[in-house]
């Protein structure tokens, strides 16, 4: 059994503020089951879209809740299929799918026995969309994997990134190609805390993946605030340049991952790390997934917070059925109570122009970077501005910055090391990393 303190919690922007990214959330017809931690992922099959569900954990969330049972939803008639089971021995939850070349990949996951043993899968499943049918299973993992970060490169290559196996948290990074039904190893992530993740959710956007969250190593393993970026080298796809931010208040485990308008984005999840019941691994009880949203702009490395922005709070995803036009479908998780969801929501980007009008406002001008002595801040909007250590501590409180002036943050009494600089406005939550030097 894997066994949080959330590192860091903070005021984020209301529910009021989240017409200005333009995002509209649709109810769409429910699942034909409520299940959570179903590996999610969409397929264009001769020019008409659909989205498939397969596995998960059901209605009970007991290891014998754990299902095989897969769909298939039709965007255009708002209808839902029943497909085959998943071709396992056993029900199977936290595994992810991908779809590459007119195929579905349905890697890892783990399986939960009668004696609570939970075994990590090494299966690579392949799923035919346009006859509905399982071909023979591909090349398995070379290291079996579930709660791990899944994402293709340029429609080529799937990325296996970190998660767990039955021994625990891994570093490895796997690369699976289905045209040679081959795999390879990838740079692995750094074998620290601040990379070491289960659970966690990214996507990659042109040649950098981005993945947040997860469990981290450590004491009921804490959820994780970081963002990391793994930069591929296009000359050589094996080759990743790896580095993290912090932004505190983004702490989450089992997050829809998505994209709009080449942003990366973030859904519900919880800020406390659980087992598959959704009992905490730290002993607190039930956990409750967040209702929240969070925009990633890599551009100008820029993040922004929404709460209350969901019709409900929402966990336990494993995948989002990314769509053309930047739409998504989020499909099944659990909600409130420990309650498995059959819900089915349309998120689309109606306007990006919106996004970017709410998200660049965040951080004005920051400098030296590197400081010695102190910081200079000038914001375009009243804003709080406090710095933290990597360790979540305050080592300044927070200063109100007048917009248009310059504010000091006094460092000469600090530690040479990194540390983030914490906005709060009206505008919403932004943090950004510096670097003090002696």
């Amino acid at each position: 059994m894997r066994i949080t303190f959330t590192f860091m919690t903070l005021l984020l922007v209301s529910a009021s503020l989240w017409s200005q990214p333009s995002i509209k959330i649709t109810p769409l017809t429910d699942m034909p089951i409520a299940v959570a931690n179903n590996a999610v992922v969409a397929a264009n099959v001769n020019g008409r879209e659909y989205v498939y569900s397969f596995g998960g954990i059901a209605t009970g969330l007991t290891y014998a809740d754990i299902t095989q049972q897969s769909f298939r939803y039709d965007v255009l008639a708002n209808t839902w299929d029943t497909l085959p089971p998943l071709p396992d021995t056993l029900g199977k939850l936290a595994m992810a799918a991908s779809y590459v070349n007119g195929k579905i990949y349905i890697i890892g996951g783990y399986h939960v026995l009668p004696n609570g043993n939970e075994i990590s899968s090494n299966r690579v499943h392949v799923f035919n969309p346009a006859t509905n049918t399982y071909l023979p299973d591909a090349a398995p993992v070379p290291l079996p994997i579930d709660d791990h970060v899944q994402t293709v490169w340029r429609d080529s290559l799937i990325y296996v990134v970190a998660g767990w196996t039955t021994a625990g948290h891994v570093t490895n990074v796997q690369i699976y190609n289905p045209v040679t039904d081959t795999w390879s190893v990838g740079s692995p992530i750094p074998n620290t805390y601040d990379y070491k993740a289960f659970g966690a959710s990214g996507v990659a956007i042109d040649d950098t993946i981005y993945y947040m969250g997860g469990a981290r190593t450590g004491l009921s393993f804490p959820a994780a605030p970081e963002l990391r970026k793994g930069v591929i080298d296009p000359a050589d796809p094996a080759q990743i340049n790896w580095s993290y931010s912090v932004y505190f208040g983004t702490a989450g485990y089992r997050m829809a991952s998505a994209i709009l308008d080449d942003w990366a984005v973030w859904l519900g999840g919880s800020s406390t790390t659980y087992n598959y019941n959704a009992a905490a691994y730290d002993g607190s009880g039930v956990v409750f997934p967040e209702n929240r949203i969070i925009l990633y702009n890599p551009t100008v490395d820029s993040l922004a917070i929404y709460t209350d922005s969901l019709p409900l709070p929402t966990m336990d995803h494993r995948g989002v059925g990314q769509l053309d036009g930047n739409r998504f479908i989020i499909c099944g998780g659990i909600i409130d109570n420990a309650v498995a969801s059959s819900s089915n929501y349309l998120v689309e980007n109606l306007n990006p122009t919106g996004i970017r009008s709410a998200t660049n406002k965040f951080i004005g001008k920051v400098y030296p970077i590197p400081a010695n002595d102190k910081l200079m801040v000038e914001t375009s909007t009243a804003t709080k501005v406090s710095l933290w250590d990597l360790m979540g501590r305050l080592v300044v409180p927070a200063i109100e910055a007048a917009p248009g002036e310059q504010t000091v943050i006094a460092t000469s009494t600090l530690p040479q090391g990194s540390y983030v600089l914490l906005f709060e406005s009206i505008n919403g939550v932004a943090a950004k990393k510096v670097m003090i030097t002696r």
